[in-house]
């Protein structure tokens, strides 16, 4: 197995490396990985700070985000271990997307990535400072992450909602990605595309089986999965392969395919005229759109496809250039533009001393006030200047999360100007790309993104979501089914090694084979799933026997006591070549082994709960939904299912339609 350490990172100090945030995790660094989950992540944790002590299972991995200004997070890997006493053991993220039927595992690695200020390290030497994080972009309720993480850090500084990631992966290499805090989460120095990137790649490096999450994205109002799926076909996180998992309310894989096509061809020939006798800004608001666009929009998806492609191409309102004229033209400006031009060019002066640190707004205003005696003018200007452009840089400026001090720092844009010339101010100026034209037919003037976003929501409102009876008649009566069938789809799954098992099953890497090994109990218990296991090339039956049975003992909770006995075939004999047995197999083996605890069921399965799921809307398991058992049969359903909405109380006493109809049917000799 190859980890030869290929120098991807910096020194500071002894035992303090400094690794890239953008290359963090690709191949090569900051090793090569090239052995199953487990080994992999051994070799990941003994790169990282370990910290010492009590808190003896906890890494931190310092990654440098930009270096002007210096900026660094922390990503923590935090190892938890599970035992029959652990609070809870069994996994509600495995059971709700279907993994149910897993093993519980020994152990589980979450992966933190704190808001900054939280867990980064700065380059005046400042020490770890708290964060806040806001809204999620990922959201699955981490039920027992906190307490963990908490447990873990020895602080409260790790809590979910300082978290721009949470991440958490069982030992058999399947994870569920718990929340991601981008920009519209309140990031303010990383946005959510990075943090996906990071952690893709993360899972790429130490080979994770399957990742899932729980997809409640929004922007503003809207519900990024409903939108994405009319523009794209896809969920944004479909970006980074992630697809249909399981769907709630017995939602299938075809159910949820055939509604985002339904509402993708949606002719607009036909919703201009029906929508907008009622909403006549509907017709205006697709004619804009179809005068700029190169290509023909004819459906629905195509409308919302353009505005997101259009979208990515207009630039965000805060890069803008600081318009010196403009800003001494408003009513509050009493200054002219000359003077305001000299007072920002004093503050960008004041903050190229500072070393590309951050420095307290009174730090700066008592700065500069050596050179601008006008204290009014300053305050006028620092209000003014934050997040613009001032020649080639970048005038940056937040509130620290701890002082709750307004704070600025000089950003060097000058590699982001194209090398065709111009200045920093024309580069953020620039309204569109030149790759824009390859869709547009015409530049849109006066066009902004939250012009866009607002023309979107006006779509997304009284088109997807208004669904009034009066409305919703004839091929549009399909729209509210199709709307709730996509809404009820957030469970996604990322299958990352089904296509590398599958390259890798009878290859020899370093002199190691892969097999895919299982347990096959003496009973009538389901058969455990195929696991990867490397092993020599010339390894035995009685070997692997031995092999198995530790790993399957080290991994689940439930099979401490496993002892392999056979194989389900071939092995015959113990010093039979198990590479035989392979070429025949093409890579699968099960083990026949006994285990003293197999009947105690709720220790081993993640999903195990003893209730009976039976839905009107097919669902026969969990899926993390509200549901309401019968107090008769004590058969478990969908609260939705039987009209009581989630907002509503559940009554005390219930019967389902089965029960009831029973109990009328009941001669009154018995009721009575």
């Amino acid at each position: 197995m190859n980890h030869a350490f290929t120098g991807g990172s910096k020194k500071r100090k002894q035992g303090d490396r400094i690794f890239s945030f953008k290359n963090f995790c690709t191949p090569g660094n900051p090793v090569h990985f090239d052995g199953t989950f487990q080994e992999n992540i051994r070799v990941l944790l003994d790169l990282g700070d370990h910290d010492g002590g009590a808190l003896n299972h906890r890494w931190s991995f310092q990654l440098e985000l930009h270096s002007r200004p210096l900026l660094n997070l922390t990503l923590y890997a935090i190892e938890e271990t599970v035992d029959s006493s652990s609070q809870f053991r069994q996994c509600h993220h495995c059971k709700y997307v279907g993994w149910g039927h897993h093993m519980i595992c020994r152990k589980r690695y979450h992966f933190v990535l704190p808001a900054w200020r939280t867990g980064a390290r700065m380059a005046n030497g400042g020490g770890d400072n708290e964060g806040g994080g806001g809204g999620g972009e990922v959201g699955t309720g981490n039920y027992y992450s906190c307490n963990v993480i908490n447990k873990a850090s020895g602080s409260d500084k790790l809590q979910s909602q300082h978290q721009l990631m949470h991440a958490v992966v069982h030992s058999n290499g399947f994870g569920h990605l718990l929340s991601v805090n981008g920009i519209a989460g309140g990031s303010e120095v990383v946005s959510g595309h990075q943090i996906l990137d990071l952690w893709n790649r993360l899972c790429s490096a130490l080979n994770l089986r399957k990742v899932s999450l729980t997809d409640t994205a929004r922007r503003g109002a809207m519900s990024l999965r409903l939108i994405y799926g009319v523009g794209y076909g896809k969920t944004w996180f479909g970006n980074w392969g992630y697809r249909y998992g399981r769907g709630s309310y017995g939602v299938t894989h075809r159910m949820y395919r055939d509604s985002m096509e339904a509402l993708q061809s949606l002719p607009l020939c036909l919703l201009v005229p029906h929508f907008g006798s009622l909403r006549h800004e509907i017709p205006a608001i697709i004619a804009k759109y179809q005068t700029i666009a190169c290509n023909s929009i004819l459906t629905l998806g195509q409308l919302f496809h353009f505005m997101l492609e259009l979208k990515r191409h207009l630039p965000p309102e805060t890069m803008t250039a600081m318009n010196f004229q403009g800003i001494a033209s408003q009513p509050a400006c009493r200054w002219s533009s000359k003077r305001v031009e000299m007072a920002a060019q004093v503050i960008v002066d004041t903050l190229k001393k500072a070393g590309n640190q951050w420095i307290p707004r009174q730090d700066v205003r008592d700065t500069a006030r050596i050179y601008i005696g006008d204290t009014g003018l300053l305050d006028f200007v620092l209000k003014s200047i934050g997040n613009h452009v001032v020649g080639t840089h970048m005038v940056r400026r937040l509130v620290n999360p701890v002082t709750k001090v307004l704070e600025y720092c000089l950003e060097d844009i000058s590699h982001s100007i194209s090398s065709g010339g111009g200045n920093a101010e024309d580069h953020y100026n620039q309204r569109l790309p030149p790759t824009s034209g390859m869709f547009l037919r015409s530049r849109p003037q006066h066009l902004t993104r939250m012009q866009l976003m607002r023309d979107m929501f006006y779509l997304y409102k009284y088109i997807l979501k208004e669904h009034s009876p009066t409305v919703m008649t004839g091929i549009f009566s399909t729209i509210p089914l199709a709307v709730r069938v996509i809404l009820d789809t957030k469970h996604l799954v990322r299958d990352y090694n089904g296509d590398q098992l599958a390259l890798r099953k009878n290859t020899i890497t370093d002199n190691r084979i892969q097999v895919l090994c299982t347990v096959n109990f003496k009973t009538e218990w389901p058969i455990h799933s195929y696991d990867p296991i490397l092993i020599p090339a010339n390894t035995t039956v009685g070997d692997l026997k031995m092999i198995a049975e530790t790993y399957f003992r080290e991994t689940y909770l439930g099979l401490h006591s496993f002892v392999a006995e056979s194989l389900v075939e071939g092995g015959d004999s113990d010093a039979e070549l198990v590479m035989s047995i392979v070429e025949a197999t093409g890579g699968s083996i099960a083990v026949v082994g006994s285990n003293r605890i197999i009947n105690e069921e709720e220790v081993i399965y993640e999903g195990y709960s003893g209730r009976v799921v039976d839905c009107p809307c097919g669902a026969k398991e969990n899926d993390g939904e509200r549901m309401i058992s019968c107090d008769v049969c004590e058969v478990w359903q969908h609260s939705r299912c039987l009209d009581f909405p989630n907002g509503e109380e559940i009554p005390s006493v219930f019967l389902c339609i089965c029960c009831e109809q029973n109990i009328i049917d009941l001669p009154p000799s018995l009721l009575f």
